[in-house]
């Protein structure tokens, strides 16, 4: 039997074009079909909406393509546009970063007030079900009810907190209070569900609920890099969605991975870099040869070899297997 080709980034291009073409051109029959057969203003408002949709689906892809392409060129007004978007965005997160609550008041109190607005919506959602609906929506609304009440319990227990305080204990041997002023000292940079800090001696990585620290001495090498996420719904290629991690590499060989937003991750290395100025930064395929060979002995290794940006990505010349 022949081996199905794997898809490659211009099969998925092709995919996502044609998708947005055939979506386009049924949503102008559509609209068509509407004005033909029953023409009234509230119909003519649709078909207007489909069509201004379908011809928007049918032109996007090539708008996009002409973009990337332009991003390429450094000197293009799309570059240079993007990039005084990105200092904006790293001038504007920089400023939050460090206006945060603290350990217990991100890891216990926001978590709690998470939960107990989960747990009211949850509760006037299952009110209104059971007034208007029938047995299976009550029976789905009432699991998410009781989903967010074993929620609640859990998040006002503190168990969160108390093993992240644990974890700073077992990685840096400090109590509760070192804990609190590391965190409450550092910079915070929230990326979805993931969140890091960067204290003067420690990292705070949070995935969810586990919250992972990593002393700052440990850490010889970090670096960025993206990810392209090819989304399909049915079968149908529905678009991309772009993904940026930060990694942090340690003397143990353990790699440390988080999702964070572009600036982010700049500020986060710059972050790191202003307290140990000793860690490497920046992706390059000497660095990852030299870590995955001797990462005890990267440092030493790594004195000889081209240091590429701290910034520089390891997309497309990611090596790792």
């Amino acid at each position: 039997m022949k081996k199905r080709r794997e898809k490659t980034t211009e099969d998925y291009e092709k995919d996502s074009a044609v998708s947005s073409v055939i979506a386009g051109v049924i949503m102008i029959i559509i609209a068509l079909w509407i004005l033909a057969t029953n023409v009234t203003w509230v119909s003519f408002a649709i078909s207007l909406l489909l069509i201004a949709v379908g011809g928007f689906l049918i032109f996007i892809k090539r708008a996009e393509r002409k973009r990337e392409a332009a991003l390429k060129d450094e000197n293009s007004p799309q570059s240079v546009s993007h990039r005084k978007e990105l200092d904006r965005k790293i001038q504007k997160a920089a400023q939050k970063a460090h206006y945060h609550k603290g350990l217990k008041g991100e890891l216990y109190y926001r978590t709690v007030k998470i939960a107990v607005g989960l747990l009211i919506f949850a509760l006037f959602l299952l009110l209104f079900v059971i007034a208007e609906s029938s047995l299976p929506y009550i029976i789905i609304a009432g699991a998410m009810a009781i989903g967010a009440v074993i929620f609640l319990i859990h998040a006002a227990s503190g168990k969160d907190y108390k093993q992240a305080l644990a974890a700073f204990k077992a990685a840096d041997g400090g109590s509760a209070e070192d804990a609190e002023r590391e965190f409450a000292e550092g910079a915070l940079f929230r990326c979805g569900g993931d969140a890091v800090c960067v204290g003067r001696d420690c990292i705070f990585g949070c995935m969810g609920l586990k919250t992972e620290v990593i002393p700052m001495k440990i850490v010889v090498w970090m670096f960025m890099n993206q990810k392209l996420q090819y989304n399909y719904y049915n079968g149908v290629y529905t678009g991309k969605t772009k993904q940026f991690f930060i990694n942090f590499c340690t003397s143990g060989g353990r790699i440390f991975t988080y999702s964070c937003s572009e600036e982010g991750g700049i500020l986060i290395i710059d972050e790191v870099h202003h307290n140990d100025t000793g860690v490497l930064a920046g992706w390059s395929d000497e660095l990852w040869e030299l870590y995955a060979k001797d990462p005890a002995g990267f440092l030493e290794a790594a004195v000889g070899a081209v240091m590429p940006s701290p910034y520089e990505l390891a997309g497309k010349n990611d090596t790792r297997k």
